[in-house]
């Protein structure tokens, strides 16, 4: 298993609104999204898995509030 941690928050940049998407697995950033469009609302959040011959396990999903 590996720690996959996704943390989504609005911020302002240089005056413009943007949603901050940072990306962490194990400890380490991997990834981080500045969306300037805002394309990712408020609401439902998914998992997905594009290979059908592969087989993906999830545990101890955690939604949780930032500070």
């Amino acid at each position: 298993w590996f720690t996959y941690e996704l943390e989504v928050r609005d911020d302002i940049w240089r005056g413009r609104k943007m949603t901050r998407i940072k990306i962490t697995i194990d400890g380490n950033e991997l990834y981080e999204f500045l969306d300037f469009d805002l394309t990712f609302k408020e609401g439902h959040f998914a998992f997905q898995q594009h290979d059908p011959g592969s087989r993906v396990s999830i545990r101890k999903v955690e939604v949780l509030p930032l500070p």
